[in-house]
Protein backbone atom coordinates (compact mmCIF):
# COMPACT_ATOMS: atom_id res chain seq x y z
CA UNK A 1 0.00 0.00 0.00
CA UNK A 2 1.28 3.63 -0.83
CA UNK A 3 0.30 6.82 1.25
CA UNK A 4 0.65 9.79 -0.32
CA UNK A 5 -0.12 12.61 2.74
CA UNK A 6 -1.94 15.89 1.86
CA UNK A 7 -0.40 17.70 5.03
CA UNK A 8 1.35 20.80 4.82
CA UNK A 9 0.30 24.01 3.40
CA UNK A 10 -3.23 24.81 1.81
CA UNK A 11 -4.92 27.87 0.59
CA UNK A 12 -7.92 28.75 2.95
CA UNK A 13 -10.34 31.25 1.41
CA UNK A 14 -13.92 33.02 2.76
CA UNK A 15 -16.31 32.52 0.04
CA UNK A 16 -17.15 36.08 0.10
CA UNK A 17 -13.34 36.83 -0.23
CA UNK A 18 -13.17 38.35 3.14
CA UNK A 19 -10.24 35.82 3.81
CA UNK A 20 -7.78 34.87 1.44
CA UNK A 21 -4.57 33.14 3.10
CA UNK A 22 -2.89 29.80 3.68
CA UNK A 23 -2.30 27.46 6.91
CA UNK A 24 -1.62 23.97 7.55
CA UNK A 25 -3.08 20.90 7.94
CA UNK A 26 -3.88 19.35 10.30
CA UNK A 27 -4.75 22.59 11.77
CA UNK A 28 -7.57 24.78 11.91
CA UNK A 29 -8.83 28.17 10.82
CA UNK A 30 -8.90 29.88 13.97
CA UNK A 31 -4.84 28.36 14.65
CA UNK A 32 -4.04 29.98 11.90
CA UNK A 33 -5.91 33.18 12.12
CA UNK A 34 -4.12 33.29 15.41
CA UNK A 35 -1.06 32.53 14.32
CA UNK A 36 -1.57 35.12 12.04
CA UNK A 37 -2.32 37.74 14.54
CA UNK A 38 -5.53 38.48 13.92
CA UNK A 39 -6.62 37.96 17.32
CA UNK A 40 -3.98 40.49 18.84
CA UNK A 41 -0.75 39.97 21.14
CA UNK A 42 -2.73 37.75 24.00
CA UNK A 43 -4.52 35.71 21.58
CA UNK A 44 -7.66 33.83 20.46
CA UNK A 45 -8.19 32.95 24.08
CA UNK A 46 -7.48 36.39 26.19
CA UNK A 47 -10.57 37.76 27.55
CA UNK A 48 -13.87 37.97 24.78
CA UNK A 49 -11.39 37.79 21.58
CA UNK A 50 -12.74 34.36 21.04
CA UNK A 51 -16.71 35.80 20.39
CA UNK A 52 -15.02 37.32 16.71
CA UNK A 53 -14.96 33.81 16.54
CA UNK A 54 -18.74 33.50 15.55
CA UNK A 55 -18.88 36.09 13.51
CA UNK A 56 -15.42 33.93 11.85
CA UNK A 57 -17.57 30.86 11.27
CA UNK A 58 -20.84 32.34 10.15
CA UNK A 59 -19.52 32.03 6.48
CA UNK A 60 -18.33 29.61 4.41
CA UNK A 61 -14.65 28.60 3.55
CA UNK A 62 -12.69 26.52 1.20
CA UNK A 63 -9.53 24.78 1.65
CA UNK A 64 -7.19 23.57 -1.46
CA UNK A 65 -4.49 22.54 -2.29
CA UNK A 66 -2.45 20.53 -5.59
CA UNK A 67 -0.64 17.24 -5.27
CA UNK A 68 1.11 14.91 -7.49
CA UNK A 69 -0.30 11.30 -8.94
CA UNK A 70 2.27 9.31 -10.67
CA UNK A 71 0.96 7.57 -14.11
CA UNK A 72 1.42 3.95 -12.73
CA UNK A 73 -0.53 4.37 -9.53
CA UNK A 74 -3.69 5.03 -11.74
CA UNK A 75 -3.62 1.41 -12.60
CA UNK A 76 -5.01 1.05 -9.45
CA UNK A 77 -8.92 -0.25 -9.00
CA UNK A 78 -9.05 1.86 -5.89
CA UNK A 79 -7.14 4.96 -4.43
CA UNK A 80 -8.74 6.08 -1.40
CA UNK A 81 -8.87 9.60 0.17
CA UNK A 82 -9.38 9.33 4.21
CA UNK A 83 -10.34 12.29 6.07
CA UNK A 84 -10.41 12.67 9.76
CA UNK A 85 -11.93 15.47 11.74
CA UNK A 86 -13.46 17.12 8.86
CA UNK A 87 -15.38 20.17 10.84
CA UNK A 88 -18.28 19.48 10.17
CA UNK A 89 -20.36 19.60 6.80
CA UNK A 90 -18.52 19.65 3.70
CA UNK A 91 -17.95 18.94 -0.14
CA UNK A 92 -15.08 17.32 -1.29
CA UNK A 93 -14.36 18.03 -4.91
CA UNK A 94 -11.19 16.42 -7.24
CA UNK A 95 -10.30 18.33 -10.08
CA UNK A 96 -13.59 20.13 -10.17
CA UNK A 97 -15.60 16.94 -9.80
CA UNK A 98 -17.80 16.63 -6.32
CA UNK A 99 -16.41 13.46 -5.03
CA UNK A 100 -18.67 13.27 -1.61
CA UNK A 101 -20.43 15.32 1.01
CA UNK A 102 -19.79 14.99 4.99
CA UNK A 103 -22.02 15.77 7.77
CA UNK A 104 -19.89 14.73 11.39
CA UNK A 105 -16.73 15.88 12.40
CA UNK A 106 -16.49 12.76 14.53
CA UNK A 107 -15.50 9.98 12.52
CA UNK A 108 -13.44 9.19 9.81
CA UNK A 109 -14.35 9.48 6.26
CA UNK A 110 -12.76 7.91 3.51
CA UNK A 111 -13.83 7.90 -0.51
CA UNK A 112 -12.55 6.02 -3.43
CA UNK A 113 -11.71 8.94 -5.89
CA UNK A 114 -9.37 6.76 -8.62
CA UNK A 115 -11.94 7.81 -11.47
CA UNK A 116 -11.24 11.52 -10.48
CA UNK A 117 -7.53 11.85 -10.72
CA UNK A 118 -5.26 12.40 -13.64
CA UNK A 119 -1.79 11.68 -13.47
CA UNK A 120 0.04 14.73 -12.61
CA UNK A 121 -0.95 17.03 -10.99
CA UNK A 122 -4.51 17.59 -9.67
CA UNK A 123 -6.46 19.67 -7.12
CA UNK A 124 -8.20 18.96 -4.28
CA UNK A 125 -10.94 21.54 -3.15
CA UNK A 126 -12.92 21.11 0.52
CA UNK A 127 -15.82 23.34 1.16
CA UNK A 128 -16.76 23.88 4.52
CA UNK A 129 -20.49 25.08 4.56
CA UNK A 130 -21.80 27.69 7.07
CA UNK A 131 -22.08 24.89 9.92
CA UNK A 132 -24.07 28.37 12.49
CA UNK A 133 -26.15 28.60 9.49
CA UNK A 134 -27.42 24.99 9.45
CA UNK A 135 -28.04 25.09 13.28
CA UNK A 136 -30.58 28.10 12.63
CA UNK A 137 -32.06 26.85 10.16
CA UNK A 138 -32.22 23.48 12.07
CA UNK A 139 -33.76 25.00 15.00
CA UNK A 140 -36.54 26.54 12.97
CA UNK A 141 -37.63 23.24 11.13
CA UNK A 142 -37.28 21.72 14.53
CA UNK A 143 -36.84 22.59 18.61
CA UNK A 144 -35.40 19.93 20.66
CA UNK A 145 -33.83 20.18 24.32
CA UNK A 146 -30.38 21.71 24.18
CA UNK A 147 -28.36 22.48 27.53
CA UNK A 148 -26.87 25.63 25.90
CA UNK A 149 -28.77 27.80 28.68
CA UNK A 150 -30.09 30.15 25.73
CA UNK A 151 -26.70 30.95 24.14
CA UNK A 152 -25.06 31.66 27.11
CA UNK A 153 -22.92 28.81 27.39
CA UNK A 154 -22.17 27.67 24.32
CA UNK A 155 -24.09 28.21 20.55
CA UNK A 156 -27.85 28.06 21.15
CA UNK A 157 -28.42 24.73 19.35
CA UNK A 158 -25.09 23.51 19.22
CA UNK A 159 -27.33 19.87 19.53
CA UNK A 160 -28.75 19.85 15.98
CA UNK A 161 -24.74 19.35 14.41
CA UNK A 162 -22.36 16.11 15.09
CA UNK A 163 -19.07 18.59 15.27
CA UNK A 164 -16.79 19.73 18.16
CA UNK A 165 -18.21 22.23 20.50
Amino acid sequence: MKLLSLNGIWNIKSKKGEYDLQGDVPGSLFYTLEQRGDFGEEGLFFRENNLVCLDIADRDFSWSREFTIEDKLLKSDFIFLEADGLDTLTEIYINGNRIAETDNMHRTWRFNIVEALQSGENTIEIKFKNSLEFIRKERERRQIFSADHGGTISVQGFNMIRKSH
